[in-house]
């Protein structure tokens, strides 16, 4: 064995040609509830693949905190451009924006809760004040205006609530 071929970074195998544009991953895979994600040994530890593919690309550890989502939906794909890091949060709002996540979501007016906002009041809320802090009583005085709690003034703004608008 060379010296070259002993010390050179061992890749996931490549997939057979495919008729799709992802990169799927042939070795050994979850299953269960998250089932089809790639999973390969690293250092005597099992990690997912696409997850060590981001790492390798980038050349940096992520953190714990880091997810790597999957923009083609398709848990055993492990092509780069098909992945990108965000948060649980992100993978969640991915799932209910591309309708996988097990549970119907309706967004606001939709949502059956009776909220006393429309789309369109919340986005005057969102637009009326630049981010950043409001001026004296502003927040007191949307919340009257709007007949709603002033934490709830604070959440539209902040895209706690009312996202999507």
């Amino acid at each position: 064995m060379s010296p070259t071929t002993a010390t050179a970074p061992r890749h996931p195998a490549p997939t057979m040609k495919l008729e799709t544009p992802c990169r799927e991953w042939r070795g050994a895979r979850l299953k269960g509830k998250y089932g089809g994600y790639g999973t390969m040994c690293r250092s005597g530890k099992k990690v997912y693949v696409h997850r060590w593919v981001v790492e390798q690309v980038e050349g940096r550890t992520l953190a714990s905190t880091e997810i790597v989502r999957h923009r083609c939906d398709n848990p055993p794909c492990f092509r780069y451009d098909h992945l990108i890091v965000g948060t649980t949060r992100d993978n969640t709002l991915d799932s209910i924006e591309r309708g996988r996540a097990g549970y119907r979501v309706h967004l606001g007016e939709a949502n059956g809760g009776g909220g006393k906002l429309t789309e369109d009041q919340a986005r005057e809320i969102k637009h009326r004040y630049p981010p950043g802090p409001l001026p004296p009583g502003a927040r007191g005085a949307l919340a009257a205006e709007f007949g709603v709690s002033y934490s709830l003034i604070g959440q539209i703004r902040g895209g706690k609530q009312w996202r999507h608008v």
